[in-house]
């Protein structure tokens, strides 16, 4: 045994151990679980301890089942056993059952279906069926023991009964995703069985086709993969590829699912599938969404302007087959590069292509040592005179900005997207230098000088946001005393920025200040830069969280006793409300809508049987708490965790995940939850 199970047997063994003292434990375990794994033998001890201890939150008993649960072996039988006991809910015949916390119970099924590729012995999951079947009615848990039921399915469990119960549910619409689910366990039931009474079951669903396409890809958690398969390796010698290829059989057998329709069914289905290419508006993409066809040529896509087609590949799951054919497209184009020697010619057609990857599907990875197998250096896209890249050129941005007659802001700041674009693979090579450095700032001083006289427009922000990548990866020896100051925006246009009703704007400002505080933390001589960057630190911290109006000074350059009489003004309006807190994170212009979008999303995952509809302040949680504390969000006790819950929720969303870093980093009150701690330490 490793110190991550001595750590978890002190606290299986210990029941009288102060707060401090578990999460001492916890943070030991955090440290060394992904270098050794948990022993089996201690996997039930554990399901048992987080179902029943409660002195961690439910917060932090999530993240140890995703981030700390990993068996360094098969998982026994008896696991199963255990985390059954903890599903479910109370009922007329339970009682006096310990209910788990749903969000909990929903991790331990998530968990169970990563871990079911490497289990001691399959077959009982065929014993406890029946179990299965039942808690598959409950929404909560529905989505992932389809999965379950889907893989242990046997002939001898397809009874008609189970046929008219899954079309009964999946007929229910107050379930959230039931049709699909039904339907892809019904499919299993017809491969194994092909009775017409599951196929008209099938048939009188009529499940959206897209929505069980979906279903179908499980959303395996990668991370969790790389670190099993790491202390597989170490612990039996099970080498990378084998373990890998058990999740890829069992996707397999999910994709490959499906009943053949009859034959005037199939002419209806294939009649109404429409070809990308003839989609031209973005309201025809809406209303075609559901029956276009990706291409299998992938220079149909590439060779596009069109951005309703762009639109569509953006929408496409990170494990669809185009990106894999287009990895395989890019490999292959720069391959007859190194034969043929057309630089001219490979530069033009995998620029699209290398935007496309990059910008639009994150999880796939563009192996740049193949780059260099292949003869292909980035400069050559940057000195290729007629590619669109590289006549993007500071030079050729100044020119066009210059120009007043024939100025158009779409396609000037397209020219810059595309500039910085070309600035990352340099950076990427290692071969950026001074003119990466002048275009940068020269962009901002563009954006500094937009972003002040008017409403942002989308342009304004794609840009900005893929300023800050470029800034975020750019070598801090490239950066000089002269040119450092260039390439951060002016303090007025910061202002101006953070109180933007747009939250992209607000998600980039905040990855931008801090990226400009790492900048600056590596240069000695930067007073003049450093103090009005502080300022602004400490301006968007006001702004998000501490709501400090008192004193004589400034924020955003505002005189604070004009906010308080704008504060003072609204108290008259809304004397009902906590109005000092309608300037927060919650409820600011720019982020009241996600944070409403977030709090729905926690309603669902608590399956709550109400729906908070009011202002999100402290006066009013704590009333709507009160009156609905057996029917809303059972784990939250406090507004304090319900801001934390939404945060945790804004950072996994990629349009706003740098607010909610930002608050993590600058903001000492919520770094001191220890849920935050961790979750602080995975992301580092």
């Amino acid at each position: 045994m490793g110190i991550a199970d001595d750590c978890f047997n002190v606290l299986l063994q210990n029941k009288s151990l102060r707060t401090d003292q578990i999460h001492e434990l916890l943070s030991k375990i955090n440290r060394h679980v992904t270098e050794e794994g948990i022993s089996a033998s201690n996997l039930n001890g554990i399901i048992d301890f987080l179902c029943e201890n409660s002195q961690i939150s439910t917060s932090t008993k999530g993240f140890l089942i995703k981030e700390a649960l990993i068996p360094n072996g098969k998982v026994p039988r008896s696991t199963v056993y255990a985390i059954l006991r903890c599903l479910g809910t109370r009922s007329q015949s339970t009682p006096d059952k310990l209910e788990t916390s749903r969000v909990l119970q929903t991790e331990l099924c998530k968990w169970l279906v990563h871990v079911y590729t490497y289990m001691d012995d399959y077959t009982v999951f065929e014993e406890t069926y029946s179990e299965w079947f039942q808690l598959w009615q409950l929404d909560f848990l529905q989505h992932w023991i389809t999965y379950l039921l889907f893989w242990s399915t046997t002939r001898h469990l397809v009874r008609p009964w189970r046929v008219r119960l899954l079309s009964s549910v999946g007929a229910n619409s107050g379930y959230s995703n039931a049709k699909a689910c039904a339907t892809l366990v019904l499919e299993k039931f017809y491969s194994l069985v092909p009775d017409t009474r599951i196929y008209d079951a099938i048939s009188q669903l009529k499940c959206n086709n897209r929505r069980l396409k979906t279903l179908k890809r499980p959303l395996w958690d990668e991370v969790f993969i790389s670190r099993w398969n790491s202390i597989v390796k170490r612990s039996y010698g099970l080498s990378g590829p084998p373990l890998y290829s058990l999740f890829e059989k069992l996707s397999n057998q999910l994709s490959l699912s499906g009943v053949e329709r009859k034959s005037h069914s199939s002419e209806t289905d294939s009649g109404k599938m429409v070809p990308l290419n003839s989609v031209v508006t973005l309201g025809r993409l809406a209303e075609k969404l559901e029956y276009l066809m990706v291409p299998i040529d992938v220079e149909d896509v590439i060779k596009t302007k069109d951005q309703s087609c762009l639109a569509f590949i953006a929408t496409l799951e990170p494990s669809d087959k185009f990106w894999r054919r287009l990895s395989q497209w890019i490999q292959l184009k720069l391959k007859l590069n190194s034969i043929s020697a057309d630089t001219a010619s490979c530069c033009q057609s995998i620029s699209t292509a290398l935007i496309t990857a990059t910008f639009l599907n994150h999880e796939m990875s563009l192996n740049l040592s193949l780059l260099d197998d292949v003869n292909f250096k980035f400069e050559e896209l940057s000195t290729y005179k007629t590619s669109e890249m590289a006549t993007n050129t500071c030079s050729n941005l100044e020119a066009v900005r210059n120009n007043p007659q024939h100025y158009k802001e779409s396609h000037f700041y397209h020219m810059c997207r595309h500039s910085l674009f070309k600035n990352w693979l340099l950076n990427e090579e290692g071969t950026g230098g001074e003119e990466a450095l002048s275009c940068i700032a020269f962009i901002v001083s563009c954006l500094s000088e937009d972003m002040r006289k008017s409403i942002p427009s989308r342009h304004l922000s794609t840009t900005f946001r893929l300023l800050m990548i470029v800034l975020d990866r750019f070598p801090l020896d490239r950066f000089s005393d002269s040119s450092l100051g260039s390439c951060l925006l002016p303090t007025e246009t910061v202002n101006a920025m953070m109180i933007c009703s747009d939250p992209i704007i607000l998600d980039a400002v905040s990855a931008y200040l801090v990226t400009s505080r790492r900048i600056l933390g590596a240069f000695s001589n930067n007073d003049g830069l450093a103090d009005p960057l502080n300022t602004n630190l400490k301006d968007l911290s006001n702004y998000l969280w501490s709501n400090n109006f008192k004193g004589d000074n400034h924020v955003f350059r505002i005189p604070k006793g004009f906010i308080r009489c704008m504060i003072s003004a609204l108290s008259t309006q809304y004397s009902d409300a906590d109005v000092q807190q309608m300037f927060s994170v919650l409820n600011i212009p720019s982020l009241a809508f996600p944070c409403r979008v977030a709090l729905r999303t926690l309603e669902e995952a608590f399956t709550s049987r109400v729906r908070f509809n009011m202002r999100l302040t402290k006066k009013t949680f704590t009333e709507f708490k009160k009156a609905n504390s057996a029917s809303w969000l059972d784990d939250v006790t406090s507004f304090r965790e319900l801001i934390l819950a939404i945060l945790r929720l804004l950072r996994q969303h990629e349009a706003y995940c740098n607010v909610a870093k930002f608050l993590y980093t600058y903001v000492r009150s919520i770094s001191k939850n220890v849920s935050q701690t961790l979750s602080q330490h995975d992301e580092s």
